[in-house]
């Protein structure tokens, strides 16, 4: 069943798609106040999406850190939070696609025997605390939504975001870029603006590869390993 969030989104998306040219209308065709209309969507969109990850990877963050303290489950994302709040996101791409491939993959992850989760239980749990905080300012500092992004958000909880559907990794790279020209530039060049026949696609293909993330995030805060 889809969270709440997750049903807000999709509404902003699709009411937004809403203000969108007709898709009949060829990119060559456009006016300027269409182009206009498709910068607009370009930007509110790209925020919509960007705010769903964050809220929803923290109200998962949240639920794992208060499971812990209210009813000692030591699930995967505490786990995580025990280290990877500690880690640096490296500015190298090349370096940040290797670490992607390994963090929060299916077969990758932060192990703690009972014996020494016991002999450790304070340390552990001021740990957690700790990397809970730390967790919650990377979501505070969060400005964008592309891979490195989704690395310090997702990743950081144990969810594997190599895996993500290709359309989707591809509609998130299109909307950032998009986004990025209509925030920077007085006029978005033309050959940036997509047509707006896709531009429909390009809502669908979001809202599906959102819903899949919302429903592993919360399986994952029932996950052990």
């Amino acid at each position: 069943m889809p969270t709440a969030e997750f049903i807000a989104l999709k509404s902003r998306l699709k009411k937004l798609a809403l203000s969108l040219p007709d898709a009949t209308i060829a990119r060559a065709a456009l006016t300027p106040d269409q182009e206009e209309e498709i910068s607009f969507f370009s930007i509110t969109a790209h925020a919509t999406c960007e705010h769903f990850m964050e809220e929803r990877c923290l109200i998962a963050a949240t639920k794992s850190y208060d499971d812990y303290n209210n009813s000692s489950f030591f699930g995967r994302i505490a786990k995580h939070l025990c280290v990877m709040p500690f880690v640096t996101v490296p500015k190298d791409q090349n370096d940040l696609k290797k670490m992607i491939k390994v963090y929060g993959g299916k077969g990758f992850g932060i192990s703690v025997t009972p014996s020494f989760h016991g002999s450790n239980a304070n340390e552990l749990k001021e740990l957690i605390h700790i990397g809970y905080q730390k967790y919650k300012q990377i979501v505070v500092n969060n400005h964008g939504m592309g891979l490195k992004y989704q690395f310090s958000l997702i990743a950081m909880l144990g969810q594997d975001v190599s895996q993500f559907d290709p359309t989707f990794r591809t509609r998130v790279s299109q909307l950032a870029t998009l986004r990025g020209e209509a925030a920077h530039n007085a006029v978005v060049a033309a050959q940036t603006i997509p047509e707006p026949s896709d531009l429909a696609q390009w809502t669908t293909d979001l809202i599906a590869g959102y819903r899949r993330l919302d429903t592993a995030l919360v399986k994952l805060c029932k996950r052990k390993q």
